[in-house]
Order: C-alpha cells, then structure tokens, then sequence
C-alpha cells in the first residue's frame, strides 16, 4: 500500500500526513501487510494475523476480512477489511511544527480500511 495515497478530502490535511512528522513517504513510500495465519470464522469472514509495517516499524496482529465474490465467470474476489491501530506505535506521532498549525487533536486509535480484488490466474498462463 502507498503511504501517499491518504485520501481525506483535504489537501493540506494530507500533505501533512504525508510529511515527515507521519507517514515520511519520502523514505517510506509503502506499508506492508504479510499474513502468517488465517482462520475461517462464521458468515464466510475470515481472520487473517500478520506483521504490519509502517514507517519500518513491525506489529503482528490479526484483523477481519469480509470475502465477497463479485464475478464468478472471471473468478474474481473481493477481500475487504477496517481495523484500528494506535498510531502511535508505529511512529505516527505528529506534533511538529506542521502539526501545531492545524490546531487539530488526531485521535490515537485510527482506522486503517483496505479493500483488495483478486482474480483467479489463468490456466497454461504464466508471468
């Protein structure tokens, strides 16, 4: 996932989670997300745990995923998910100088949702 994809609808609000004093995308353009277990749960969901990387800083955890199929004749599966964090463990912490200018209170537990499509490779195809 790309740290400067933050999306809030405010431009200045994410440039400044985009600066240094959160995401850094300078030198952390990505986070990363790689799952180590996955459990089937009631309702076809499923709970997935594995480390969580932002910033460079690793978490394990386990989070919820909805499976929806969307299109069976193209095997295609959408995976999607909302859990919360703290930030502050993985260095999210703010309060510079840009953070003093919006005279804002970023809660320390944010929702981080993901949403990811997958479709079945093809047979005989190969990359």
């Amino acid at each position: 996932m790309y740290t400067d994809s933050v999306n809030l609808d405010n431009v200045e609000q994410e440039d400044l989670l985009r600066s240094d004093e959160f995401f850094d995308v300078a030198s952390h353009p990505t986070m990363h997300f790689a799952s180590m277990a996955v459990a089937g749960e009631a309702g076809g969901r499923l709970s997935v745990t594995g480390d969580l990387t932002i910033r460079g800083i690793t978490r394990r955890l386990t989070v919820p995923i909805r499976v929806m199929p969307q299109d069976n004749t193209a095997g295609t599966t959408t995976f999607d998910t909302t859990f919360q964090i703290d930030r502050t463990q993985f260095g999210l912490i703010g309060g510079g100088p840009r953070s003093r200018e919006f005279k804002v209170s970023i809660g320390k537990d944010v929702a981080i949702h993901m949403a990811i499509a997958a479709r079945r490779a093809l047979q005989g195809v190969t990359n």
